[in-house]
């Protein structure tokens, strides 16, 4: 989790201090973050999966992408703004809702696959799809319906992925 300890070991690495100048359990968390950046660094393609909560991603995801998110290495600070340093990488997001977030009524209430995209072409990832899985609570008859619709999106997309 992103939490004050988090802070302050980056804002020790921001003045200089080196990783083996962190007390043991600083290194150990950074040791954690650095395994999942370098995991995500190494990936050329990414799947995300999720339900959305109160409009957005679930924070553990949220979290993900704040760990990762690594100046110098996902992406980088230019005088014309950040630019992207991962080229030539795909990201899928499948996302289900009970209600019906997109649409003209509803554009701008899906806030989570709009903050996916978002951080995707920060870190340089252009290449970008969707599935979205929506209103299965609102009409649980056509839950089974919706799903198989988003399903076949879904290995359609598959095919090019």
């Amino acid at each position: 989790m992103i939490n004050n300890e988090n802070f302050d070991i980056w804002k020790k690495f921001k003045f200089g201090k080196d990783f083996f100048d962190l007390p043991k359990d600083q290194q150990q968390l950074m040791k954690g973050h650095v395994e999942w950046l370098d995991e995500f660094l190494e990936n050329d393609k990414y799947v995300f999966i999720n339900p959305m909560y109160n409009l957005f991603l679930p924070a553990e995801l949220k979290q993900y992408f704040d760990v990762v998110a690594i100046v110098g290495k996902t992406f980088k600070y230019t005088e014309k703004g950040p630019i992207g340093l991962l080229k030539n990488k795909k990201a899928f997001h499948i996302q289900s809702t009970g209600g019906i977030y997109q649409g003209k009524d509803n554009e701008d209430q899906d806030i989570g696959d709009l903050y996916l995209r978002a951080i995707m072409k920060l870190f340089g990832i252009n290449d970008y799809q969707s599935v979205l899985l929506e209103g299965v609570d609102n009409f649980p008859d056509q839950a089974e319906k919706m799903l198989n619709e988003a399903s076949l999106k879904a290995m359609e997309s598959a095919k090019v992925f």
